[in-house]
């Protein structure tokens, strides 16, 4: 601190949590002199965490995974992957709390925080969030069919719609499609699906499903 004599010092207190009080700090110190001096000085105490924040995910083609929330309290929040502990980014609060990080897309089933900070760096985590690994979806052709088209498969995540279509020259046929056919490929979520058309007789053609 430009004087060879100076000396640094470090002081602290554990503060139980509750307290939202106004504080005085009192330093008195004598040196080998048997000079005296003190420092005083006033400080917020504030151990109350900030609210639970909410959060929520959507999923877009183009941007991938959005994770979203409300952070009553906070003054910013960062968001945590719980299964190594990663830190996958900051967020500023919007006026109103309002929070918003993008992940894009995950390689492989996550669960994630929401960690909500305030000024005085309490912290109030979020029920835990957990992001679906990416979509897969296979079927399983005949080779060779011939009035009735019946092609199965599964996905690997519950499904909210589907369709699909047979292609065979000029004509473009929609299949009629069921799902929920209790297909079991050790993941609990996974999911059958079936879907068929028939196809008129005197048809000899490479098809597309």
């Amino acid at each position: 601190v430009g004087n060879n004599n100076a000396m640094g010092w470090v002081g602290s207190a554990s503060i139980p949590a509750g307290v939202d009080s106004m504080g005085t700090v009192s330093i008195f110190a004598t040196d080998i002199y048997n000079q005296q001096a003190a420092f005083i000085g006033t400080l917020t105490i504030d151990t109350t965490p900030p609210d639970i924040p909410t959060i929520a995910a959507t999923y877009t083609v183009r941007d991938g995974w959005l994770v979203y929330g409300t952070a009553t309290g906070a003054v910013e929040v960062k968001l945590r992957q719980d299964n190594n502990n990663v830190s996958l980014g900051t967020a500023i609060l919007s006026v109103d709390g309002a929070f918003r990080f993008t992940l894009g897309t995950v390689a492989g089933s996550i669960t994630v925080h929401a960690i909500s900070i305030d000024q005085a760096g309490n912290r109030t985590p979020s029920d835990p969030l957990n992001i679906p690994a990416p979509m897969w979806l296979s079927a399983k052709l005949p080779p060779l069919i011939a009035t009735m088209l019946d092609v199965r498969g599964m996905a690997n995540q519950p499904l909210g719609t589907i369709s699909g279509k047979l292609v065979y020259g000029t004509i473009s046929a929609a299949l009629s499609m069921a799902v929920g056919k209790g297909v079991t490929v050790g993941n609990n979520n996974a999911m059958g699906w079936v879907g068929s058309a028939s196809i008129p007789a005197g048809v000899d053609s490479m098809g597309t499903v």
